[in-house]
């Protein structure tokens, strides 16, 4: 056969034959253009395809190619280990075509075929168990993406479907575990059974909306009026699921997996749970079927290993087989009387179960290994009233040592998201009692619970209840809701703070109550403050403060406190230096003492004998000059007071009494002062210290009256004068 290369072609041979790249050698990328299909392992030499990490192939591929490139990749048609190191597959502008050899022996399916290539078609098991693939692209001309396809790629997080492909094949996408996301073009028509099963890191699965055929409602897929659902995303975080009203089919595998569940609620809607539906669940716990199920399939809930309780719907007539197999710690089982045949294994290896109620007056027949492991002796085995003599003689049942006769009675349970219902059995002879614990999740409450339909919350008490005598079967029935929490805020003035159960709240913030909590508001006023009004959602509550704290035993409504604080106090610092005393309220004041707002305040300067008032400054201010007395008068204290005082020793000051210009002399009753210039400050002092005069010079002669027989010391511009009178 004629070959026709192109030079990209021949220049990746040309690289190859070089041998540019040998073993143990990093490979750049390899870009072929395979123009006769069939001729891949021709262009690529036998010594170098082990060697080839990541490869792009345009132009035509058959059944020869594709063998080729499992060898490339890691297995061959056969499905054995090869040298292959093949990663990255880039066929977008490739075109499968029909014909050459066939490129995988399919020994999983019954009629164990050969795989051949159709045109455009991804055919059955074609990159079949090439886990070292990170990265495909298949062509953008393919329409169809056969049968397990992708089967144990688990080298592939992310995987993109052309928009040209119709149809996918049954479990296409089996045990790809590393693939997270996956995105349904809107031309596929037709999905599979089990497409995804065994996709443990499977998050999401995106369906265009253009797609006439399929949906999905948070990455659980469904067909499109959502009447079957298809698959629930294995690594979706969900614990608990509610199923749909609108679906009637649970379809093949569909939450097969999912160990993340512990509970699925279905609806009466279901009339069909396809085959290993929730196979290997081991999360979940406990299962009732509804009376609307008339079908299930096999291994349904085979080695769902935490399952504790299954309720089997009244409608189902053969329990499938293996549907229970494997449920080790499966412990009670309700069988309806529906309930005509069970069959092969379908509870073998439950060998924690420990009680059976089979409801049907008639026994159903036993298929092979039905109850296989199961300890006879011990599980009890409850029937219907008058029926131990035909189950002691059926086959399978009369191996049973511990056989009650009825009236037997079903005791069932369910709740929503938000908490959990136990119960002390699920099987209650006639007058026995029927216990039942409520559990709410952290931050849940309980908000209804009925008894067959009849409110009985406000009988439930510390979350039990019990029924008794019990008389007829049961059906117990709690929802739960999100305790609310409620914003605790405080807005305040300057002054002060307020705490709330222990956390400082910035004026104007909030923060966050539970529902029935109990909640404490501490005011508490700064230095100098105190608490003048407190309101709480506007209702003055300033009466009610113990302590000044307030608390609300049980929340159920949001809490505004708006709290006013008032100044009570000042405070005066008083300076002093040289000898002396300032008095207030005939104490001597040596630091800083408070006063009260608003209040008159007299301060009393006392120089020690000997000693005058030399300057006083009042928050930076002179004011000896207001001084009469040694007393100084504030009528309304309105804000901090700092004192600055000093006495000066008066016999160390004396100038005498004619100097620098200025005469000072005594004359009838008065001191003259002779000489001063305009606005100098003239202060007159007994010899203790006492200032009687203090006034600012008008003229050049000043007569100030003060009285006699007394030695008055006389302060002038800065000197000091002394004259007797």
């Amino acid at each position: 056969m004629k070959q026709h290369f192109t030079l990209k072609s021949l220049l990746a041979i040309l690289c190859l034959s070089f041998g540019f790249n040998l073993q143990g050698q990093n490979v750049l990328p390899i870009s072929i253009n395979v123009e006769t299909a069939g001729t891949l392992s021709s262009i690529i030499p036998a010594s170098k395809k082990y060697l080839i990490t990541d490869l792009t192939l345009s132009g035509n591929l058959n059944g020869s190619d594709i063998r080729f490139i499992r060898d490339m990749a890691g297995r061959d048609y056969l499905d054995n280990n090869t040298d292959g190191k093949l990663n990255k597959l880039n066929l977008n502008d490739a075109k499968i075509v029909s014909g050459g050899d066939y490129y995988y022996f399919d020994d999983h399916s019954s009629d164990h075929n050969n795989c051949y290539t159709t045109n455009n078609v991804i055919s059955n098991c074609m990159f079949y168990n090439l886990n070292k693939l990170t990265s495909i692209t298949l062509p953008n001309s393919v329409t169809s993406v056969g049968d397990l396809v992708f089967h144990n790629c688990t080298g592939l997080t992310s995987f993109t479907i052309p928009e040209s492909v119709t149809k996918i094949g049954y479990q296409a996408f089996h045990y790809c575990t590393g693939l997270t996301s996956i995105s349904i073009p809107k031309g596929v028509s037709s999905i599979g059974n089990e497409v995804f099963k065994g996709c443990s890191a499977l998050s999401e699965i995106i369906v265009s909306s253009e797609n006439p055929g399929y949906n999905t409602i948070e990455s659980v897929l469904f067909n499109k009026d959502n009447t079957t659902l298809i698959a629930f995303p294995n690594a979706k975080t969900n614990t608990s699921y509610t199923i749909p009203n609108s679906v009637t089919t649970i379809g093949n595998s569909a939450f097969s997996d999912c160990i993340k569940l512990t509970s699925v609620s279905i609806p009466n809607s279901v009339t069909k749970i396809g085959d290993s539906a929730f196979s290997n669940c081991t999360g979940l716990t406990s299962v009732t079927i509804p009376n609307s199920v008339t079908n299930i399939g096999t291994y349904i809930f085979n080695y769902c290993s935490g399952l504790t309780s299954a309720i089997l719907g009244d409608n189902i007539v053969t329990v499938s087989a293996d549907a229970f197999r494997g449920c080790t710690k499966l412990a009670s089982v309700y069988i309806p009387a529906s309930v005509t045949s069970i069959s092969n294994e379908a509870f073998s290896g439950c060998k924690g179960l420990k009680e059976i109620y089979s409801k049907r007056a008639t026994p159903p027949t036993i298929g092979t290994d039905a109850f296989n492991g199961i300890d006879k002796t011990t599980c009890k085995l409850y029937i219907p009233k008058n029926t131990y003599s035909v189950y002691w003689l059926a086959a399978e049942w009369g191996d049973f040592t511990n056989i009650i006769e009825g009236p037997v009675y079903l005791i069932k349970t369910s709740a929503n998201e938000g908490g959990k219902v136990t119960k002390n059995s699920m099987f209650v002879k006639e007058g026995g009692s029927a216990i039942f614990t409520i559990n709410p999740d952290k931050g849940y409450k309980i908000k209804t619970a009925s008894l067959n339909g009849n409110d009985i919350l406000s009988k439930v008490v510390n979350n039990t209840y019990e029924e008794t005598p019990v008389n007829a079967d049961i059906t117990f029935d709690v929802t739960f809701a999100i305790i609310p929490y409620y914003q605790m805020s405080a807005a305040y003035n300057e002054g002060g703070k307020v705490i709330i159960n222990d956390s400082i709240i910035a004026n104007g913030k909030n923060i966050s109550i539970i529902e029935n909590d109990s909640v404490r508001f501490n005011v508490v006023p700064n230095d100098n403050f105190a608490i003048e009004k407190v309101t709480l959602n506007d209702k003055d509550i300033t009466a009610s403060l113990k302590n000044n704290s307030y608390k609300i035993d049980s929340i159920s409504a949001a809490q505004a406190m708006q709290v006013s604080f008032i100044r009570t106090h000042y405070t005066l610092a008083v300076k002093s230096e040289g000898e002396g005393k300032v008095l207030f309220n005939e104490k001597a004041i040596t630091d800083t003492i408070k006063v009260e707002v608003n209040k008159p305040l007299t301060l009393n300067f006392t120089p020690t004998e000997g000693y005058k008032i030399a300057s006083v400054s009042l928050n930076g201010k002179d004011i000896i000059s207001d001084i009469t007395n040694n007393a100084y008068t504030i009528n309304e204290v309105s804000e901090d007071l700092s004192i600055v005082v000093s006495f000066k020793d008066i016999n160390t000051a004396i100038n005498g009494t004619e100097a620098n210009g200025l005469k000072v002399y005594a004359e009838q009753n008065s001191i003259v002062i002779e000489g001063a210039n305009l606005g100098d400050e003239v202060s007159v002092y007994t010899t203790l210290g006492t200032l009687m005069k203090a006034v600012k010079a008008t003229e050049d002669r000043i007569r100030i009256d003060v009285p006699d027989n007394q030695i008055y010391v006389i302060r002038v511009a800065g000197k000091t004068y002394k004259t007797a009178l």
